[in-house]
């Protein structure tokens, strides 16, 4: 039905970006949305809402709306700047929230700081967040995949479906040059931004059924 790397086009514009990544009701397991990907050296994941999406080919997803408007929709991520001490975002006099990408703002220690978005001698930690679809839940490629105990076992590399229903994910470990594994959804306990926690162990894990080579 979906997969990641398929182009994107919008109503005055073939080629508009790539599926980077799908938000989707997890009780149902219907999509919600898609996540496109714009730029080629500087890139840019733009969350479209489901009621944007005319038509899913294989290998096309046609939007209803136009680039422009494409353009106007909110980033999936957006970075912060956070104090870890207090909660305050890195802004101007430090009452506004910023999005943007860069080093974090920190201070040299008993010196001025190192950027004017710096608001306190407390570095700030960068805090990545998802705009989501409401009531949705996305899967992006490149998503790590760990264990049910914290252990790395790979990342998510294309979505698997029956009919217009997500049944799964298919996992190819680090260093693994074949297809990788085939994670049913029902092995998933918890997604977050950028990782997706499984309900088994690294064992259990690698008598997961091979997905087959494309």
């Amino acid at each position: 039905m979906l997969d990641f790397g398929w182009q994107v086009s919008t109503t005055d514009a073939s080629d508009a970006g790539r599926v980077s990544g799908a938000m989707y009701d997890w009780m149902t397991k219907a999509l919600r949305g898609v996540v496109v990907r714009r730029g080629v050296l500087t890139t840019r994941d733009i969350s479209v809402p489901i009621e944007h999406v005319s038509s899913i080919e294989d290998g096309l997803v046609s939007l209803s709306i136009t680039s422009e408007e494409l353009e106007g929709l909110e980033d999936y991520r957006v970075h912060r700047y956070v104090s870890p001490d207090t909660g305050e975002e890195a802004g101007p006099g430090g009452d506004q929230a910023v999005a943007y990408e860069g080093p974090a703002p920190s201070a040299m220690e008993g010196g001025d700081p190192t950027n004017p978005w710096t608001v306190s001698l407390t570095p700030f930690a960068e805090a990545e967040e998802s705009r989501l679809v409401e009531g949705s839940v996305g899967i992006t490629q490149g998503q790590d995949v760990v264990s049910e105990d914290g252990r790395l076992l790979g990342q998510v590399t294309h979505l698997v479906y029956d009919g217009d229903r997500l049944t799964g994910v298919i996992v190819r470990p680090p260093e693994v040059f074949g297809a990788g594994k085939i994670v049913g959804v029902d092995r998933i306990a918890t997604l977050a931004l950028d990782q997706l926690t499984l309900s088994l162990g690294a064992e259990a894990f690698e008598d997961l059924p091979e997905a087959p080579a494309s």
